[in-house]
């Protein structure tokens, strides 16, 4: 039995005929993966940055810690202990691999770790495949493909060495094996939940949602197993806990207190921040949410879990488009589906109907290759990055002063390859180190900022490197050697 709605039972021979021949044709699953991929390679080049500081100092520096030894900022998830070590490890894998390969410099191991990334994403993919086999969809099928593998969230999510980027891809991939029976698909799908878990533990929701549908529809045994798979995965948790933080399953139960106790110092988004991302992935306001529910109908634990997870993140006072990736994702799918169920439903009629499914393709199209050309090209945080890069680079640099800057904005110990310390200081601090005689060779400020330094201290512009979006100005990094007047 498929978690899927059923033809119903008048419907003409020669229509199911149809349809079944409609489900198995177009794109198959060797040329979308292609595809897929394809649409990928652009972000493995040039995808660069961070669009959030977790990215940055919650895995990649963690990860690059493991490889190298290297000191990286105890931020307080790391002093509390809420996160685990399970992906920082598994992107230290990538990266003694790249560094084997002969990969050097932090740019060239970032693409090769993107390119890992990127092959592994291509689970979500035969995931979303087969949602779309279960939904058995007269037309469009193509369309529908294309536009819910390589849309901007899967792309960048598929791409980005963080936690809840790679749980996003492991969710889809899973809600896929599990739309239609068998114990190894089960196993698998469980397999992956737990792994999702251990990456990011609000996303074990999920793995609940797959497990009661499967109760509902009938599917027990494959539930069990599938719990069994998950279980797996959390023991493994358990005990990387248990080695790391000395206690089992120490980071989630902290992850889950320290969340419920303090989201909101970070609080302060709208109630409706959800509800105005879906509408803008599924556009034409009620039009659109008409289209969700269509595609909802088709593949309906689908849309179940989506909202559960939803619903569970719109409690927390802080809320983030990025919390939500995996029921982005889904919402994309499920309203593809329903403009494709609309389109057959609306073919004999004219006027408004076929105007709405047709522009609905349409403004589809236009958002999501807007999004997807940002996913490809992004460089957030450049201006933090490439002062890193630079100063890694400055042979004779003895100690570099980030005045008015914290360690947040220093891009990292990822991408700093230097030799010479680096302090946080603000005016002050910076002159009474320079008069205990402190090693300061390079001083970092961002532009438009004003020091007075006393004589004989001088700054000479070294570099200035800008953000991609810097209206202000304020967001440009300047580089000065420090140097004593003649």
């Amino acid at each position: 039995m498929l978690l899927t709605d059923s033809p119903p039972i008048s419907q003409p021979v020669c229509s199911e005929r149809r349809v079944a021949s409609s489900i198995t044709s177009g794109l198959s699953l060797p040329i979308l993966l292609v595809i897929a991929f394809a649409a990928r390679v652009p972000a493995i080049l040039w995808s660069r940055g961070y669009t959030f500081f977790d990215e940055q100092f919650q895995y990649l520096d963690p990860a690059y810690h493991l490889v190298t030894g290297a000191p990286f900022l105890q931020t307080h998830e790391w002093v509390n202990g809420i996160r685990s070590w399970v992906f920082p490890g598994i992107v230290a894998g990538f990266l003694e691999v790249a560094r084997f390969c002969g990969f050097e410099g932090p740019e060239s191991e970032l693409i090769f770790v993107r390119l890992c990334l990127a092959v592994i994403s291509l689970l979500a993919v035969y995931g979303i495949w087969e949602l779309v086999r279960a939904a058995k969809l007269e037309t469009h099928r193509t369309a529908v493909l294309i536009l819910a593998t390589c849309n901007g969230i899967l792309v960048y999510q598929g791409v980005h060495p963080n936690g809840p980027a790679f749980s996003c891809g492991l969710v889809i991939f899973a809600l896929g094996l599990f739309a239609f029976p068998g114990r190894l698909r089960a196993l698998l799908a469980g397999l992956a939940v737990g792994l999702a878990f251990c990456c990011r533990p609000q996303d074990g929701l999920f793995g609940a949602s797959i497990f009661v549908a499967g109760v509902l529809t009938k599917r027990t045994a494959d539930a069990i197993v599938f719990a069994a798979g998950c279980t797996v995965m959390i023991l493994v948790q358990g005990w990387v806990d248990l080695v790391t933080w000395g206690s089992f399953l120490h980071s989630p139960i902290e992850y889950v207190r320290f969340n419920l106790a303090h989201s909101s110092n970070w609080g302060g988004q709208s109630i409706f921040t959800y509800l105005v991302v879906v509408l803008i992935f599924a556009p034409f306001a009620h039009t659109g949410l008409r289209y969700l529910a269509i595609g909802s109908k088709r593949l309906p634990w689908v849309a179940f879990a989506a909202a559960i997870a939803l619903v569970a993140h719109q409690i927390l006072d802080r809320k983030s488009p990025r919390f939500v990736t995996p029921s982005l994702a889904l919402v994309i799918l499920l309203w593809s589906i329903g403009v494709a169920r609309a389109h057959v439903q609306d073919m004999t009629k004219r006027g408004v109907a076929r105007f709405f499914v047709t522009t609905s393709w349409i403004l589809a199209a236009i958002l999501h290759a807007g999004l997807f050309f940002a996913a490809s090209i992004s460089y957030a945080s450049r201006q933090r990055i490439q002062t890193a890069l630079h100063l890694g680079t400055i042979p004779d640099a003895t100690g570099i002063a980030y005045c008015g800057l914290s360690p947040i904005d220093s891009g990292g110990a990822f991408y700093y390859r230097g030799t010479a310390p680096r302090h946080y200081v603000d005016e002050s601090e910076l002159v009474a180190m320079l008069d205990v005689g402190t090693e300061i060779s390079h001083v970092v400020m961002r532009a438009k900022t004003s020091l007075e330094l006393p004589p004989p201290w001088q700054l000479a512009t070294d570099a200035e490197f800008d953000a991609v979006w810097n209206p202000s100005g304020r967001q440009t990094y300047v580089i000065y050697r420090l140097r004593r007047a003649e």
